[in-house]
């Protein structure tokens, strides 16, 4: 699954230098916006961490903002990537048991992604909130949807598919 319209995708195109330039820089920016937040952040810390010059984080992300969203939505597609073992075609504790385990495997091994993500929960969602509440909307609603199957099959007690 794709990332919903945060940031414009890191280009999968122009070739195997930049797409190392910018998983690097990514790599980089989630390191100090997991350590000094979206204020404290420069892109002179980034350009450091990224082990590059500034001129050249700015050619690939022209603003902190636009490489913060990067960063935001590199971690959301990670993340909504494990969703698709919620399906009907799985029994709830196998998909949920599943989803979970992958969910604590992501936050361990991207655990600056996750601090992140948090942190940008945590302030309201400024940058990210309009994707929650908008594109992530559809995936929500099937989800929930198989969840209130399994509850009408006798296969789960029942919750509010929308909090779980």
């Amino acid at each position: 699954m794709g990332a919903p319209a945060l940031a414009p995708p890191v280009r999968e195109s122009g070739g195997r230098i930049r797409q190392e330039n910018e998983a690097q820089i990514l790599r980089a920016a989630e390191h100090v916006f997991a350590r000094a937040g979206f204020a404290g952040a420069t892109m002179a810390d980034i350009a450091l961490q990224a082990g590059m010059p500034k001129s050249n984080l700015h050619y690939y992300f022209r603003t902190k903002q636009a490489l913060y969203r990067a960063v935001l939505a590199h971690t959301l597609q990670l993340w909504l990537s494990e969703t698709d073992i919620i399906s009907a075609d799985h029994a709830p504790r196998v998909a949920l048991e599943q989803y979970i385990r992958a969910k604590m495997r992501l936050s361990a091994s991207h655990p600056d992604a996750s601090r992140v993500f948090a942190n940008e929960l945590l302030h309201g969602a400024p940058e990210i909130g309009g994707v929650l509440r908008e594109a992530l909307r559809e995936l929500v609603t099937r989800k929930a949807m198989v969840i209130r199957s399994w509850i009408e099959d006798g296969q789960m007690a029942r919750v509010d598919p929308y909090h779980l």
